[in-house]
């Protein structure tokens, strides 16, 4: 036979918290790891109620979880984000066990795991921002953004903020946007440039639209868009040259259309 202080030596030197609730949710045994993870002593939880220790507790996603387990005699295993009083929270796993008392709740810490994951997440997010609209610095105050693919919707709203950002970082005085590599320039591109121009002028950048091909530039005319706000080149080359001229101010920038 185990000798009971030894067995609650043991489960009190776990990393993971172990409980055992009865079916009146009475706690009948808390060790350590368990009271610090409730912010509570076993003294203060023994005898009591989840209800009375936690109130609000059973109108919580996770009560319904352990009253399933309880009424059903299943087992589950799931993420819970617990709030405490002062409105902090901390992320734990739960393992939940039904036994002859009532069920054993089992739960690991995994507050830290989950903030290293939303970090890997943000930086992938970055990676994959920095991936699909690349910003290349051509010259001191020159952004060059060459677009590549369809530029729907929430591409080129991704689009205008990795701009804006980079313009605000570099101190950018011009934006060239290279649509050299967008098959289809319509309306709605055509109106998501223009309005990622003029929030660029909005910060003090000129935006410079370039690889407009000819099919694309009858469409639009067609179609009735106007870009006269927006300087447009033929050429990336040209862009360029205009660019690095107004940066450089050996040449005047006219306003309008750039002619070639």
């Amino acid at each position: 036979m185990v000798d009971p202080l030894l067995l609650s030596e043991t489960l009190d030197s776990l990393s993971e918290g172990v409980q055992v609730v009865a079916p009146d949710w009475r706690y009948l045994y808390v060790n350590n790891t368990a009271a610090r993870q409730g912010r509570r002593s076993p003294g203060e939880l023994l005898g009591k109620t989840m209800h009375e220790c936690y109130p609000g507790i059973e109108r919580t996603p996770m009560f319904e979880l352990l009253e399933r387990c309880m009424g059903e005699r299943s087992s589950e295993r799931t993420e819970n984000e617990f709030t405490y009083e002062d409105g902090r929270t901390t992320w734990f796993e739960l393992r939940i066990q039904p036994c002859r008392a009532g069920i054993v709740i089992v739960s690991l810490d995994m507050t830290e795991r989950r903030n290293v994951e939303s970090r890997l997440q943000q930086t992938y997010r970055q990676a994959l921002r920095d991936i699909v609209t690349p910003v290349v610095r051509l010259h001191e105050g020159v952004l060059l953004v060459p677009l590549v693919g369809a530029l729907d919707g929430p591409r080129a709203a991704q689009m205008t903020e990795t701009v804006l950002h980079r313009v605000v970082e570099e101190r950018a005085k011009v934006v060239l946007l290279d649509v050299a590599g967008v098959p289809v320039v319509d309306t709605a591109v055509a109106g998501d440039l223009l309005r990622a121009s003029a929030m660029l002028r909005l910060l003090g950048s000129e935006a410079i639209l370039t690889g407009l091909a000819p099919e694309a530039a009858k469409s639009i005319v067609h179609l009735g868009v106007d870009l006269s706000t927006m300087r447009t080149t033929g050429q990336l080359a040209e862009g360029i040259a205009w660019a690095l001229a107004a940066v450089g101010g050996s040449a005047p920038v006219a306003k309008g259309v750039a002619r070639r």
